[in-house]
């Protein structure tokens, strides 16, 4: 793994080098989300470690349809969020534009915040030089909503907020409740998220329609990834066996 200024500097260069990065930052996730890393701030040193190559290796098999369902519980600072909430769905609209995708978090602010994050890797220069073909639709596209000119689009929403009639192609659920919330009711507080959540993906509930899904968070499974275990449907988990 290249440091931050081995990033830049091969991006403004030419030639078979600039030409092979580039090629890597394509269909490897694992390098995109390093690049990703190191556009957002803070300046913080990437420390690779094998649980973020499984972590990408693993959102491979869901991009690839491998995997339709998948299970990351981890302690916090471990970059999941980073890498499914924000990278991943930079990653799917480069590759295909068209591609709708759901995040769900707790709270209005945290859901932001990733929608803005990966707003900013997508109008990043790098990122519109690999991905040429996807564009963010209009001058200003907001942080928690955006859209491509091809319909695709990443869509936030808070724990209880709105989610009727939203179609997506992949769900992911960054961590929808507070850890007490989550211990004490994990899920008749949490409206429409929380019905995902015992829903899972795949099917059809009041006109959502999902394809793949991903649950993200660092609590145990007794709080919220549970119901998904329980729910009888094949999961892969990445779980606390990693740290």
């Amino acid at each position: 793994m290249t440091g931050a200024a081995a990033h830049a500097d091969l991006l403004n260069t030419d030639g078979a080098e600039y030409r092979i990065y580039k090629f890597l930052l394509r269909q490897c996730f694992g390098a995109f989300a390093e690049k990703v890393f190191h556009t957002l701030p803070p300046g913080e040193v990437f420390q690779a470690n094998w649980h973020i190559e499984l972590i990408c290796d693993r959102l491979e098999h869901v991009r690839g349809g491998k995997i339709r369902r998948l299970i990351i519980n981890l302690p916090p600072r471990g970059l999941k969020s980073m890498l499914v909430s924000v990278a991943f769905p930079a990653f799917l609209l480069g590759h295909d534009p068209r591609t709708r995708i759901i995040v769900a978090s707790y709270g209005a602010e945290l859901a932001g915040k990733f929608g803005a994050d990966t707003r900013t890797v997508m109008q990043s220069r790098w990122y519109q030089d690999l991905f040429p073909a996807t564009h963010l639709l209009g001058a200003a596209p907001a942080a928690g909503d955006f859209s491509t000119t091809l319909q695709g689009g990443r869509f936030a929403v808070s724990a209880g907020g709105p989610i009727t009639g939203r179609g997506a192609s992949l769900i992911v659920i960054d961590d929808p409740l507070h850890r007490d919330q989550a211990l004490l009711h994990p899920l008749d507080t949490v409206g429409d998220s929380g019905r995902l959540l015992a829903f899972g993906s795949g099917g059809r509930e009041q006109g959502q329609i999902a394809g793949k899904h991903i649950s993200v968070g660092h609590l145990d499974h007794h709080a919220y990834a549970g119901p998904l275990l329980r729910g009888g449907r094949q999961q892969r988990r990445i779980g606390e066996l990693l740290f």
